[in-house]
């Protein structure tokens, strides 16, 4: 440990590797005292990635006493500088404390680390006990309603509507995780979480081939209003390349004139660009004459980016 040219190369390596499956419990001790943070955190992340394997109880005990003794006891020989390490230890906490997670992530002092400390201490809280979804997401919509967050937190609170929007969406068989987030989005206060939320069902929805056609229906069917504006033009997005007619008709139905402009340059642009007489997919000019309000709304957008 105190050794300063003790580097995460050769023979350390080996060393490592051969230590961790032997004695990881005693690993962690000397790697916590080494001086150099670099070769700390690259040992420890090492070991965090094998230990659960072998004895998941002590290697959850030892990322969440590393935690505290950073985070609650202001132990400044244990800072973090590999979001990596800070990924793994606020998810162990997470799975271990719940909520108490929550104030934890927050609390650091870089916006990357709290950012992904945040959707690790989440993530491990989600998947706690097996229980652990539902109670996240009435967590997180119960903050975004708070009238005491910090601007911080209303930032960090914008992404968690999204993730927790999308594992509600992936929650379930047969398509019954997207009735889930739809219900949850009508907790949300109107804003940037609740549009965040939308578009993460959507791309949670949308990487399956098969859930496409879906996906497009539901966006379609919802009625008039914001919501649907943002579902639309996300949607979009997801099935202009192969269904560039349908993209563009569906795109011409958003209310919001700033995101229908938007979603028609997004499917429109690529085709605009090729040169006449090209080998053109789909023939937006001729779509264009047929729509001749939002043929010029459309060509409005493209000049301008």
């Amino acid at each position: 440990p105190s050794n300063p040219s003790y580097e995460p190369s050769g023979s350390y390596q080996r060393s490592i590797d051969t230590w961790i499956p032997h004695d990881p419990t005693g690993a962690f001790e000397v790697m916590i005292a080494l001086k150099s943070s670099r070769v700390r955190e690259q040992a420890l992340n090492e070991l965090f990635t094998e230990w659960p394997y072998r004895d998941p109880e002590a290697s959850q005990a030892a990322a969440i006493r590393l935690w505290e003794r950073a985070q609650l006891d202001g132990d400044s020989s244990v800072p973090f500088h590999s979001l990596k390490l800070v990924e793994t230890l606020a998810q162990n906490y997470g799975e271990l404390k719940g909520a108490k997670a929550y104030d934890q992530a927050i609390s650091l002092a870089a916006p990357d680390q709290r950012l992904a400390a945040l959707k690790a201490a989440l993530g491990g809280w989600k998947g706690w006990r097996g229980q652990g979804l539902p109670a996240v997401a009435d967590f997180v919509a119960m903050r975004l309603n708070s009238d005491d967050k910090t601007s911080a937190e209303s930032v960090l609170l914008v992404h968690a509507a999204g993730w927790t929007a999308g594992w509600l969406t992936e929650d379930g068989e047969k398509d019954e995780g997207i009735g889930k987030a739809a219900a949850w989005l009508e907790k949300l206060p109107a804003g940037e979480a609740r549009d965040a939320a939308i578009r993460s069902i959507v791309s949670a929805w949308s990487w399956k081939p098969e859930q496409q056609k879906k996906l497009a229906e539901w966006a379609n069917t919802l009625p008039p209003s914001h919501q649907r504006d943002i579902a639309v033009a996300t949607s979009v997005a997801t099935i202009s390349e192969k269904e560039p007619a349908r993209a563009m008709d569906m795109a011409a139905t958003i209310d919001d004139p700033t995101l229908r402009a938007e979603a028609l340059a997004h499917v429109g642009a690529r085709f605009i660009s090729k040169e006449e007489g090209g080998d053109m997919a789909f023939d937006v000019r001729k779509w264009m004459s047929q729509n001749p309000k939002i043929g010029k709304e459309l060509r409005e957008n493209t000049k301008t980016n």
